[in-house]
């Protein structure tokens, strides 16, 4: 399935759950674990999660994930994703080139995944669909992304000229980046950009625009789990 990475941008991003996200259970399963298993159903070989903390119980989810935590500005996706990138290449050697070679088989061109750990419903076969879409298009599109109902989700696949676009904020203007809580944009502002040459692919995998980060989404898609977390009775 080529060089797929896998990314989560935080295991513990902002709700009103009371927990961080990522160990919230949903039906038998962490948020986290669920994640993590669809993005490696489709094709993911690496898979990095975003994690605000070097020790702790997020840390050690992850690590019985599977996967691999590495310590990023929290509440900043759009960096997080970036230093994930920059982490993989270094690490890892992981570089998608800026066009395939000629010749080159399409699916030996790798891509980036996008999952946040607060799309639990995703489903792996939906990940799956994407990254064969991704691989059949020539050349690399910068972004794909499914779309139920007419409106947008995730996760999101970015080719080469996607990642370059990523890396490019980070680049130009670093000093504005520095601190956490700093202007710039935001992930769903970030692939707005792209929208022009976007690769859109219809599914009826509702998981894909189910943000499930409140309480009231929470009991509505997992009640079972809900009841064993907040009603003792």
């Amino acid at each position: 399935m080529g060089d797929l990475l896998g990314v989560i941008p935080s295991a513990a991003p902002p709700s009103a759950l009371g927990q961080a996200l990522g160990l919230l259970d949903g039906d038998g399963s962490t948020f986290l674990e669920r994640t993590v298993t669809a993005l490696r159903e489709g094709g993911a070989e690496r898979i990095a999660v975003g994690v605000d903390e070097l020790r702790g119980p997020v840390h050690a989810a992850v690590l019985a994930a599977g996967a691999h935590p590495l310590v990023v500005p929290p509440r900043r996706e759009v960096r997080a994703v970036s230093e994930t990138v920059r982490w993989a290449r270094k690490e890892w050697g992981w570089a998608p080139p800026a066009a395939p070679p000629p010749g080159s088989s399409a699916g030996k061109r790798p891509c980036l995944i996008c999952l946040p750990v607060d799309r639990p419903r995703v489903k792996g076969a939906t990940v799956r669909t994407l990254v064969e879409v991704f691989l059949d298009t020539l050349p690399p599109p910068p972004l794909v992304r499914p779309v139920h109902g007419g409106e947008s989700g995730f996760p999101v696949l970015l080719g080469a000229p996607g990642i370059e676009a990523l890396l490019a904020l980070w680049e130009e203007e670093p000093e504005a980046h520095s601190e956490p809580d700093a202007g710039g944009l935001e992930l769903n502002a970030f692939l707005e950009s792209l929208r022009s040459e976007e690769v859109s692919v219809e599914t009826d995998d509702r998981g894909v625009t189910l943000r499930i980060a409140s309480v009231p989404e929470y009991r509505r898609h997992f009640p079972r789990s809900f009841r064993k977390r907040f009603q003792k009775w």
